[in-house]
């Protein structure tokens, strides 16, 4: 007499073969709406360092590198600015602040953004490191002035906490 239908453990297999399928597809699918929140935010830091460079190009130093001049000056995406204060997509802060390189005061943009969760922060500091002269994760530098991005450095500080603060400073005069 012939056998009609599927036994158990055929059963079995096909309903393990499909949940490694789904696993699978979560896994990836996971890993590239993560990937797309940090290319997102480092597109936004290389935005507001070109946008600030210009914008304060001409001047005789980077005093007016300050929240409120460079919203008024349109340097901030608009779905980042909330009246005088601006925030990441993650819900931090973002500031502005002069700064200085090299030894001297008040020729560099000091751009901070707050909140920054841990899987996200080794990309976008990858992303945007030809950007900054000085790159810092919770106030440890990861780029120092002159110096290549200290790789090694960087994942020791982004596994460190689960929300980071991240500091890019740049030169713009």
């Amino acid at each position: 007499m012939r056998q009609r239908g599927f036994t158990l453990m055929e059963m079995l297999l096909v309903i393990a073969i499909i949940g490694a399928f789904v696993y699978f597809m979560f896994n990836l699918f996971g890993e590239s709406r993560d990937s797309a929140s940090a290319i997102r935010t480092a597109n936004r830091v290389a935005n507001i360092i070109a946008d600030t460079t210009d914008l304060l190009s001409g001047q005789a130093d980077t005093t007016a590198c300050v929240d409120a001049t460079v919203i008024s000056n349109g340097a901030i995406p608009d779905e980042m600015v909330s009246g005088t204060s601006i925030s990441n997509s993650y819900g931090g802060d973002v500031t502005l602040a002069s700064g200085g390189l090299g030894g001297a005061s008040a020729n560099a943009c000091v751009l901070t953004f707050e909140d920054v969760p841990q899987d996200d922060c080794s990309r976008i500091v990858r992303r945007t490191e030809q950007l900054a002269d000085r790159i810092s994760v919770d106030g440890t530098n990861v780029k120092r002035y002159g110096r290549d991005l200290d790789i090694s450095s960087l994942g020791t500080q982004c596994s460190s906490a689960n929300q980071l603060d991240l500091v890019w400073t740049y030169r713009v005069l």
